[in-house]
């Protein structure tokens, strides 16, 4: 048993371990390793996976359980609507790292609210990041988080299923309710916008933005999370903004849309790969 834990230890690269401790209610956990699951109860299924450097309120609830042989003590945390992790990827963190992302971000609904599938593979991005890209989906509207979520899944079920991609493809996606819905995050690749995909975030609107441009709360999300990523120092503050179709030949991200954040602060124009459409305003 004790060459199992070690074995799944150097897999997981942990650095950290409470295991035996029952830190007092609503104490920080920090995770330390990489690639980590989350669980939906003690030893349950995976509901989605975790990084160094995330922390997670504690839920007062610790149970141990045995898993593939080895016995773990999982912990209850508020990873979505809960999660559980194991002991020997946590550290006890302090206050402040849990005290969730700057004030002017906006709220963001994790891969585990909306109910994604685990990814076939992650690759991570350098941070800060130079460039941020806006998409729209091109599916139809949302306007509550129910609705917004099954959009998410659906977009994430093609990507997979018929792209072959190894999770969905945005950074994040943002619905005309003023969510954010965590894509692949602000830590992994995306596949967005060919030749880019290393060096930019991409967000996509949540419909078809050709005529019309998303509601000002689904306006505003895609704003704060500029404003999010520069406070995390995961965007670097010295961006570039740019449309799908300023490095791809696309109408994405739809010509309303478009003509929109081509006003905002730091566009940063046409790069190699863009078009100019005939529709485009001057």
């Amino acid at each position: 048993m004790f060459y199992l834990a070690v074995a799944l230890l150097c897999i997981n690269v942990a650095l950290g371990d409470i295991t035996g401790t029952n830190p007092p209610n609503n104490s920080c956990l920090c995770v330390a390793g990489t690639s980590v699951n989350v669980r939906s109860t003690a030893c349950g299924a995976v509901i989605g996976q975790t990084n160094t450097g995330s922390c997670y309120t504690y839920r007062g609830q610790r149970t141990t359980c045995v898993l593939s042989g080895v016995q773990y003590d999982f912990y209850n945390v508020n990873f979505g609507s809960g999660g559980w992790i194991a002991g020997t990827f946590l550290n006890l963190g302090t206050a402040a790292q849990c005290q969730g992302p700057p004030s002017g971000c906006p709220r963001i609904v994790t891969r585990a609210e909306w109910g994604a599938r685990a990814p076939t593979s992650i690759s991570y991005i350098s941070h800060p990041v130079p460039r941020y890209f806006v998409h729209h989906t091109e599916t139809g509207g949302c306007s509550n988080q129910a609705d917004c979520s099954a959009i998410c899944r659906s977009i994430q079920n093609y990507h997979m299923n018929s792209n072959g991609w190894s999770d969905i493809g945005y950074n994040f996606l943002v619905g005309g309710d003023g969510n954010a819905y965590e894509g692949r995050g602000w830590d992994r690749v995306g596949a967005h916008a060919t030749n880019y995909n290393s060096v930019a975030i991409g967000v996509s609107a949540i419909g078809s933005f050709m005529n019309a441009n998303p509601n000002n709360a689904a306006l505003t999300a895609i704003q704060q999370l500029i404003s999010c990523g520069i406070s995390l120092g995961k965007l670097s503050s010295n961006y570039s903004l740019h449309g799908h179709r300023d490095g791809v030949c696309t109408d994405c991200p739809g010509n309303a849309l478009y003509n929109t954040i081509r006003t905002w602060p730091r566009y940063g124009g046409r790069l190699a790969g863009g078009c100019a459409l005939e529709d485009d305003s001057p």
